[in-house]
């Protein structure tokens, strides 16, 4: 998503033209002008083009409060686009809110803006953006959409949703977290999606009590487990029944999984709620190669 930009500006303005012009295209951002000569009003069009853009740039320092700067003002607060204006403030314009209009007595000062408190704009444009595009597509902007989006594997709309400031540490009605809803569905992009989206790896489910990771290894999902462990999940966590990922990788005789578990520093002898341990089950349910894998990690010494 770029954001596109209209600069509105005086007939006569060609030197602030090109400055501004150069300034917004060095910071890669889609940049298109339009010119307001004399016969304007003759020319019924201009409004359509707005439509296309997110955000006005009013060059009007020569002749300040004219017709058409009016105009373009009246339309953009309409649709709540930001306006950055070259030149002093309109006499008409009360609002001081910094994320509606921002004033520029010079170019020099429009550079410091563009290097400075303008990022928090380009944030704003890429949720307003990516509303629209939910609502497009029909899609309802709410938390509710949001959930079913991961249920339902739906990457695209998913993104959509960070990108429109929905937290990634959500959770559905029953308390499960939407980290734990991708691990259960075995959707790798789906986890990844939300993991770069700031999603706390280690957070348990209200259900279960499990983590991404329990979960993971429930669903035999050996990818979202080594993405987990490669993103610095705590692999020792246990379930409401005290059952860690270990414990599960055994039930399952999962012995690629419990590998990687063990490589990453999983404890082999993390007593669950009826006090048994991965190695126990795995003596206990016979099962050679895990006990074989075991072999190669000998119980950990007990605190003195």
């Amino acid at each position: 998503m770029v954001l596109k930009i209209l600069v509105l500006h005086d007939a006569k303005e060609s030197e602030h033209l090109q400055a501004v012009v150069r300034l917004l295209t060095e910071r890669s951002l889609y940049v298109r002008a339009r010119s307001f000569g004399p016969n304007w009003k003759k020319k019924d069009d201009f409004l359509d083009i707005f439509a296309e853009f997110s955000l006005f740039v009013i060059i009007n320092a020569i002749n300040p409060d004219t017709a058409w700067e009016s105009l373009c003002l009246g339309y953009a607060f309409g649709i709540k686009n930001p306006v950055i204006i070259i030149g002093r403030k309109p006499s008409y314009i009360h609002t001081s809110r910094s994320d509606e209009i921002k004033i520029c007595d010079s170019i020099k000062d429009l550079e410091v803006f563009l290097n400075g408190d303008f990022h928090v704009w380009i944030a704003k444009d890429v949720q307003k953006q990516a509303r629209n595009d939910l609502l497009a597509i029909g899609i309802p902007y709410n938390e509710e959409s949001f959930e079913r989006c991961i249920r339902e594997e739906n990457t695209w709309a998913a993104e959509l949703f960070l990108k429109a400031g929905f937290l990634p540490d959500a959770m559905d009605t029953n308390g499960v977290p939407l980290l734990n809803l991708a691990a259960r569905t075995g959707n790798r992009l789906m986890v990844k999606i939300l993991l770069e989206g700031g999603a706390q790896i280690n957070q348990q489910s209200h259900d279960r009590g499990s983590s991404a990771l329990i979960d993971a290894c429930m669903g035999r999902s050996l990818d979202i487990v080594t993405d987990l462990i490669s993103a610095g999940v705590d692999v020792n966590i246990r379930s409401k029944d005290g059952q860690s990922a270990l414990v599960i990788a055994v039930g399952l005789n999962d012995e690629t999984i419990a590998a990687e578990l063990l490589k990453a520093g999983a404890n082999a002898d993390d007593p669950d709620a009826l006090g048994a341990s991965a190695r126990k089950y795995a003596a206990l349910f016979n099962k050679p190669g895990m006990m074989a894998l075991f072999n190669a990690y000998p119980p950990a010494e007990p605190n003195k």
